[in-house]
């Protein structure tokens, strides 16, 4: 409905489509969130941030484990590199001026040491943003 709202033109058709899509996009199941990612990356033009600022807002609220999906990262880093772009930049973001400690299994942060292991064993660096 959000699409065809901009390609026709009906700029409340399109209010109406994003506030449904704001209250049932949170409590979609994690197993179709990739399908909805890629669908309104592809649906939607770049400058029009209506249905992308929900999507990132929702899962920058609560990631849930999703980076750990290797289904997940192929559609954020390959399919939609888009929103792999714009999520790394809600993280920072949300993060501030703080310390990031990086892992590829375990996305941390913390601003206890410079280097520290993760519950995996993996070896963390710091990255100052």
């Amino acid at each position: 409905m959000y699409a065809m709202g901009d390609k026709y033109l009906i700029p409340d058709l399109k209010v109406y489509a994003q506030r449904l899509f704001e209250k049932a996009f949170p409590t979609q199941e994690s197993v179709l969130i990739g399908d909805t990612v890629v669908e309104v990356y592809s649906s939607t033009p770049e400058n029009d941030r209506g249905l992308r600022d929900i999507v990132l807002k929702t899962l920058v609220a609560q990631p849930r484990n999703l980076f750990r999906d290797a289904g997940f990262c192929a559609i954020a880093t390959d399919v939609v590199p888009k929103f792999g772009f714009d999520f790394l930049g809600r993280m920072f973001d949300k993060l501030g001026d703080r310390n990031l400690y990086y892992c590829l299994s375990c996305p941390y942060y913390c601003g206890s040491s410079q280097f520290f292991n993760c519950c995996h064993n993996h070896r963390f660096e710091r990255f100052n943003c």
